[in-house]
């Protein structure tokens, strides 16, 4: 229900396309920039954190945590203490959603459920912690790919900027040739 199409609509209205067109505007007086470090590692934890209710001023701490979650196995200390900061930071917005539900994503978790039950705090938590490292990691990674390949293929980028019918084509043979 949370990802019903009203709300994906919403999103792109709201959230997706001014996120994409503020990084953007950033780095067009430049002329030049490093797409990933300005653009492509920004972009998705901005959108997961707009969708989660998440203050776009905390979108780079929220990088931080993900990136510390997802090197978890690699040093555990260093990735639990992040994913208990992710739930100590994100337990007032869902107490609030809690206490009063506002039509946002993260009032719809918290109120959804279930074979007739609502998630429990843990299973909140665990979404959470899920969808906000994995939706970035996997995402900025994606468009790296695809940028890199339309990039080291002007001809093939000429095409798409004619016709944007290819794009889906376009994601789901980047997809194909080089997944996250």
């Amino acid at each position: 229900k949370a990802f019903r199409a009203s709300q994906l609509e919403r999103w792109d209205e709201t959230l997706v396309g001014p996120a994409i067109d503020r990084l953007l505007d950033a780095i067009a007086p430049l002329g030049r920039a490093d797409l990933v470090a300005s653009v492509t590692s920004l972009y998705p934890v901005q959108v997961i954190c707009g969708i989660a209710g998440v203050p776009l001023e905390d979108a780079a701490q929220f990088a931080r945590w993900a990136e510390q979650i997802n090197t978890g196995p690699l040093f555990p200390e260093q990735g639990m203490a992040a994913s208990q900061a992710m739930v100590d930071y994100l337990r007032p917005l869902v107490e609030a959603r809690r206490a009063e539900a506002n039509g946002d994503f993260l009032s719809d978790l918290v109120h959804e459920e279930v074979d007739g039950e609502q998630l429990t705090d843990s299973k909140i938590y665990g979404f959470l912690r899920l969808l906000l490292p994995a939706g970035a990691e996997t995402t900025f990674r994606v468009m790296g790919n695809c940028l890199y390949a339309l990039l080291s293929h002007p001809d093939d980028l000429a095409r798409v900027y004619a016709d944007r019918e290819l794009l889906a084509e376009v994601i789901e043979e980047t997809l194909r040739w080089e997944t996250s």
